[in-house]
C-alpha cells in the first residue's frame, strides 16, 4: 500500500477514537493473532505522522509493547511489536526516552541472537541504533546489555543484506559515543568483517553503512586508525570513490578516508599511494550533492594536515581551483565551510600554495564570507583561510588589505565572545599587519586597538577560550612595536591594568604570558617617558621624543645611502688619488659619515660627490673620480642661481663655510668623549710638552666659529688650530702634522676637518681666491700632485 493512502487511512482511523481499543489488544488475555493485528495497526498509524505518534504514546501502547517483546514466543507477534517499536522510535525524541525508560533495551538486544527472523533482527538494530543518540546514560544501558558482541556477529555471518546493513549503523552509532566503546567495537572483531563488507559486489547500502562505520572507528584515534588501515580499508575505500558509485557511498567513503588521514603521515602516504587524490578532487566540481562535497573536501584537507609533500601533491593535482569555486556564496553554507577549512589546511605554512589560491581568485569570495549577516561558522573558517593566504608574504599581506579585509575583521572583534569568531579575526588582523607599516596604519585608523584592547579581559568561547586573549595580545603588539603613537594610543585605551591582571592571574601561562609582559614591559617605558614629561622642568620631552627622533636618523640614513647610489652612477666609473698621501688621511680613514652618524651631514655630501671612501670630485686618499663639468659644479655650489659672495672662489667658499660650521658644532657632538685622558705630547710638534696640552699653532679666529672654545678643550685644540689656520686670508702655513692622536684619526667629523685643512694648507685647490666679475666665473678645481707644489 503506497505511504500517502496508509497516512490518510491512518489518519481517519485515530480520528475516529480507535488508538485507544487498539491498545487494549494488546493486552496479554488476547490471543497473539489478535495482539499482532493490533501492534500491526498501529505501526501502520505511526508512519509519516508525528501526530499519531504521539497519540498512541500517550494512550499508554508503549509498555505493553514492550512487554510482548519480552514474553511472546510466537513469531508474528514478535515481528509486528518490533515493527511498531521501530515506528515509534523514528522521529521523536521524546518518544525514545519513553521506550528506553519501559525497559525496551534488553529484549531488543536479546533479539538480535535468539530470533531466527532476519526482519526481526533488522527492526531491533534498527530500534537500538536511535535508541543509543538519546544519551550517554542511555548508550551506556544498550552496551550494557551486550549489544556491541551481538552486532558484530550478524555482520560477520551469511545474514541478509538488510539485517547487515542494520547492525553496521548501530555499530556505527555506538561507536560515536566514546572510545572506551569504539575499543570495545574493535576487540570484538569488527574491523575484518567491516571492510569485506566494502566489496564492490555488496549492496550499495551496505557499503555505505560499512564505510561510516569504520571511519567513526578510526576517527583522531591513531592506534585505530593504524588496525583500520593494516586490515585492508584503504584500497576498497578509494575503489569506492568512483563517480558511479551513489552519492551516499561517496560520501561516506570520503569520510573514512579522511578520518584515517587526520595528523598520520604514514597513512596519508598509503592513500595517496594507492590513488586517492585525483577521484577526490574531481568530486569537488564532479558532484552536485552537497553531503558529498563536504567529505571531499574534508578528505583532501585531512590528506595534506601537517604534510609538505601531501600539500604539494594536492595542489599539483589541481585541486585549489574547485576548492575556490566551492567558496561562492551560490553553495550550501556546509559546502562553503568545508571548503575554505579546506583551502586553509591546504595553504599553511606553504607559500607558493598561498600563491595559487590568490591567484585562483579567493580573497573576494573569503571576504564575502565575513559579512555579518553570514553564520559563525563562515566567519571563522573564512578568517582563517584569509590568515593563512597573507601569512608572511608581504605581496599577499598588501593584496588581501587592499581588498578591504582589515575593516571586517576589526568589525568581528565586537562580535558576542559565545563564539570563537573574535579570535579568529584578532588572529588574521596579527597577520595581515606582522611586520607591514601600511597595514598597520590602516588597522590603526580602523579602529583596532580600542576594540583588541576591550578584549584582553574577556574569556574566549569553548576550546580556544585562552587563543581570544593571546591573539588579541599578539596584534597590539604587532600595532605598538616601533611605533611610539601607536604604542600611546595603546596605553590610552586602557591596556596597561587589564595586561597587568593577567600577569598576576596564574591560570595566564604559555605563549599568553611570554606576549603579555613582552607587551606590558613596552608600554610600562613610554609610560614612564609620559610621567616624567609632565615635570616642569621641560627635560622629559626629549625622552618622549626619542623614539621619533631615532626613526628620523633612521630615515636620514636610509636617504642618504639611496643619493649616494645615485651619485656614483652619476660620476662614473674612472678613479683617480692623490700623490704623497703621507700628509693625509689613510684609506681606512675616509669619512662615511651617512653610515656612522646620519644626523650630522656636515661634509660628505657639500663638494665631493659623496664620502672620501666613494670617490667623488675632490681627490682623496681612497681615489676619487674626474672633476664634474662646470655647470654641474655651478648647480650644486649655487643651486638657487642667484649671485654669489665677492671676494673668493665658489670652493673656497664651500670648504670654508663647512669648516666653520664643523668648529660650532664640534663641542656639542664630541665634547663629551674628550674626557678621556691625553695622549703623549712627544708625538706632535703642535704639543707643548712642558704643559702636556695642546696648544694653536695658529690663533686667527674664524667669526662665529666657537674657536675659543674648542682651544680649551684639550683633545679638539689641535683640529681648531689646524682648521682656524687654513682659514687664514692672508698666508696659509706650509706644512701640517698628521693626525696622530687616535681619536683625531677615528672619528670622522675631525678626519673630514682635518683632511680638508690638509689641502688648503698645501695648495690642492689652486685658484682659491679669484676676483668676481660681473658674470660669475665657474672655476674648476685642478688637481697638482704634491712633488709640483712649490715650497
Amino acid at each position: 500500500m503506497p505511504r500517502a493512502r496508509v497516512v490518510k487511512k491512518g489518519n481517519v482511523v485515530a480520528a475516529s477514537g480507535t488508538i485507544p481499543y487498539l491498545v487494549e489488544l494488546l493486552s496479554a488475555g488476547n490471543e497473539a493473532r489478535v495482539q499482532a493485528k493490533a501492534a500491526q495497526t498501529l505501526a501502520q498509524l505511526t508512519v509519516g505522522s508525528c501526530e499519531n505518534q504521539t497519540q498512541i504514546a500517550d494512550a499508554g501502547a508503549i509498555l505493553p509493547l514492550v512487554e510482548l517483546l519480552s514474553t511472546s514466543t510466537t513469531e508474528s507477534v514478535q515481528e509486528e511489536v518490533a515493527m511498531a517499536i521501530r515506528c515509534l522510535c523514528a522521529e521523536m525524541e521524546d518518544i525514545r526516552i519513553k521506550v528506553a525508560n519501559a525497559g525496551a533495551i534488553p529484549p531488543l538486544v536479546a533479539l538480535l541472537s535468539t530470533s531466527s527472523i532476519a526482519s526481526v533482527q533488522e527492526h531491533a538494530a534498527f530500534s537500538l541504533a536511535a535508541l543509543t543518540s538519546i544519551s550517554p546514560a542511555i548508550m551506556q544501558k544498550v552496551v550494557d546489555a551486550g549489544a556491541i558482541p551481538s552486532l558484530v556477529a550478524l555482520i560477520s555471518a551469511s545474514t541478509p543484506a538488510r539485517v547487515q546493513e542494520r547492525a553496521t549503523h548501530a555499530l556505527g552509532a555506538l561507536a560515536w559515543g566514546a572510545l572506551e566503546y569504539q575499543q570495545r567495537i574493535v576487540a570484538a572483531g569488527a574491523i575484518p568483517p567491516l571492510v569485506a563488507l566494502l566489496s564492490t559486489n555488496i549492496d550499495a547500502d551496505i557499503q555505505k553503512g560499512a564505510a561510516r562505520a569504520l571511519g567513526i572507528l578510526s576517527n583522531d584515534i591513531p592506534d585505530l586508525q593504524i588496525k583500520v588501515a593494516d586490515a585492508g580499508a584503504i584500497t576498497p575505500l578509494v575503489a569506492l570513490l568512483s563517480t558511479s558509485s551513489p552519492a551516499c557511498v561517496l560520501e561516506e567513503a570520503s569520510f573514512a578516508i579522511g578520518s584515517l588521514a587526520w595528523k598520520s603521515l604514514e597513512i596519508q602516504q598509503k592513500i595517496a599511494a594507492a590513488g586517492a587524490i585525483p577521484p577526490l578532487v574531481a568530486l569537488l566540481s564532479a558532484s552536485t550533492d552537497a553531503g558529498v562535497q563536504v567529505q571531499a573536501t574534508q578528505a583532501i584537507a585531512h590528506i595534506s594536515v601537517d604534510n609538505p609533500a601531501m600539500k604539494r601533491r594536492v595542489a599539483v593535482a589541481r585541486a585549489i581551483p574547485p576548492l575556490v569555486a566551492l567558496l561562492s556564496s551560490s553553495n550550501p553554507a556546509g559546502v562553503q565551510e568545508e571548503a575554505a577549512s579546506a583551502l586553509a589546511s591546504l595553504i599553511s605554512d606553504a607559500p607558493d600554495n598561498q600563491r595559487k589560491a590568490a591567484a585562483a581568485g579567493a580573497i573576494p569570495p573569503l571576504l564575502a564570507m565575513l559579512s555579518m549577516s553570514n553564520p559563525a561558522g563562515l566567519q571563522v573558517e573564512a578568517s582563517t583561510a584569509l590568515a593563512w593566504v597573507a601569512n608572511r608574504v608581504p605581496e599577499l599581506q598588501s593584496k588581501v588589505a587592499a581588498a578591504g579585509a582589515i575593516p571586517l575583521f576589526v568589525a568581528l572583534l565586537s562580535v558576542s565572545t559565545e563564539t570563537i569568531v573574535p579570535g579568529r579575526a584578532a588572529e588574521a588582523l596579527a597577520t595581515l599587519i606582522f611586520k607591514h607599516a601600511g597595514n598597520v596604519k590602516k588597522a590603526e585608523a580602523a579602529g583596532a586597538i580600542p576594540s583588541l584592547v576591550a578584549l584582553l579581559s574577556t574569556t574566549g568561547y569553548g576550546d580556544e577560550k585562552d587563543a581570544l586573549p593571546n591573539n588579541a595580545v599578539m596584534a597590539l603588539g604587532y600595532l605598538a612595536v616601533n611605533n611610539p603613537d601607536n604604542k600611546r594610543k595603546v596605553i590610552a585605551a586602557g591596556a596597561i591594568p587589564t595586561l597587568s591582571a593577567l600577569l598576576s592571574d596564574t591560570t595566564t601561562q604559555g605563549e599568553l604570558l611570554k606576549l603579555t609582559r613582552d607587551l606590558h614591559s613596552k608600554l610600562q617605558d613610554v609610560e614612564a617617558k609620559h610621567e616624567v614629561a609632565a615635570e616642569p622642568n621641560g627635560f622629559a620631552q626629549e625622552l618622549i621624543e626619542e623614539e621619533e627622533r631615532e626613526k628620523a636618523a633612521q630615515e636620514a640614513k636610509a636617504r642618504n645611502k639611496k643619493e649616494k647610489k645615485l651619485r656614483r652612477k652619476e660620476k662614473g666609473k674612472d678613479k683617480a688619488g692623490l700623490a704623497n698621501p703621507g700628509e693625509q688621511c689613510s684609506p681606512d680613514q675616509g669619512m662615511a659619515m651617512e653610515d656612522k652618524n646620519p644626523d650630522v651631514p656636515l661634509l660628505q655630501q657639500q663638494h665631493a660627490g659623496g664620502s672620501l671612501e666613494s670617490g667623488g670630485d675632490v681627490g682623496g686618499p681612497s681615489g676619487s673620480g674626474p672633476a664634474s663639468s662646470a655647470e654641474d659644479e655651478e648647480q650644486r655650489l649655487n643651486p638657487s642661481g642667484g649671485e654669489r659672495e665677492p671676494g673668493g672662489s665658489s670652493i673656497a667658499t664651500t670648504i670654508a663655510s663647512d669648516m666653520q660650521r664643523a668648529l660650532a658644532l664640534l663641542p656639542g657632538l664630541v665634547g663629551p668623549i674628550f674626557t678621556r685622558p691625553v695622549p703623549s705630547p712627544t708625538a706632535d710638534p703642535t704639543i707643548d710638552a712642558s704643559t702636556s696640552a695642546y696648544t694653536t699653532t695658529a690663533t686667527k679666529t674664524v667669526p662665529g666659529s666657537n674657536a675659543s672654545d674648542i682651544t680649551n678643550n684639550t683633545c679638539a685644540a689641535t683640529a681648531a688650530a689646524t682648521i682656524t689656520g687654513a682659514l687664514g686670508s692672508n698666508a696659509l702655513p706650509t706644512s701640517v702634522p698628521t693626525p696622530t692622536n687616535k681619536f683625531l684619526q677615528d672619528h670622522p667629523v675631525l678626519k673630514s676637518m682635518h683632511y680638508h685643512a690638509a689641502m688648503l694648507r698645501h695648495g690642492q685647490h689652486q685658484q682659491l681666491v679669484q676676483p668676481q666679475t660681473s658674470q660669475p666665473q665657474i672655476v674648476q678645481p685642478v688637481f697638482v700632485p704634491p712633488q709640483a707644489v712649490p715650497p
